[in-house]
């Protein structure tokens, strides 16, 4: 028997199938993303802890209510959706889009929240430097999230792309 007429081998069953890649740095801002709505968890547990002793420190009740809430969210719909997105599931694209409006209102919070900062008495911190810290933090916040949002828009591109069955 030649080599040309001799049957193909078949393939194993067991060969690896390639898994999908993310393109570009899409990976790092989920994983990145997941670390940030981890350290939100805490955020939203120390909110709750604070809340729970009645001591919700300078702010009023409803804004210190508002932004363990808004903690929560983030972590409630951020951390499942980039669990679900690394794991290529279309569904985490939902999820973190629920998480990024969460994200939103924080930051409706904050620019809620300076002007009561601005008007407490015993700050220990000029206002010009307040307002420069909160103006810097709500830019590289908005910032950072703009860049996620686009990759979490390039990832969800990628995963309707892929065939059905990795899905």
């Amino acid at each position: 028997m030649n080599a040309s007429s001799a049957a193909p081998e078949p393939i194993a069953a067991s060969a690896p199938v390639a898994r999908p890649r993310y393109p570009g740095v899409v990976s790092g801002w989920l994983i990145a993303d997941l670390l940030l709505c981890v350290f939100n968890a805490g955020l939203a547990l120390l909110g709750l802890s604070l809340l729970l002793d009645g001591d919700p420190g300078p702010l009023p009740l409803s804004t210190a209510l508002a932004e363990t809430a808004i903690h929560a969210g983030i972590a409630a719909f951020g951390i499942p959706g980039n669990a679900l997105l690394l794991r290529y599931r279309p569904g985490g694209a939902m999820l973190a889009k629920i998480a990024l409006l969460f994200v939103g209102a924080g930051v409706a919070v904050s620019l809620y929240e300076l002007p009561l900062r601005l008007a407490d008495p015993e700050a220990t911190c000029p206002p010009e430097t307040m307002v420069a810290g909160a103006v810097v933090g709500l830019f590289c916040r908005i910032t950072l999230n703009l860049v996620y949002f686009g990759m979490l828009r390039r990832a969800a591109r990628f995963l309707d792309r892929l065939p059905s069955p990795a899905r």
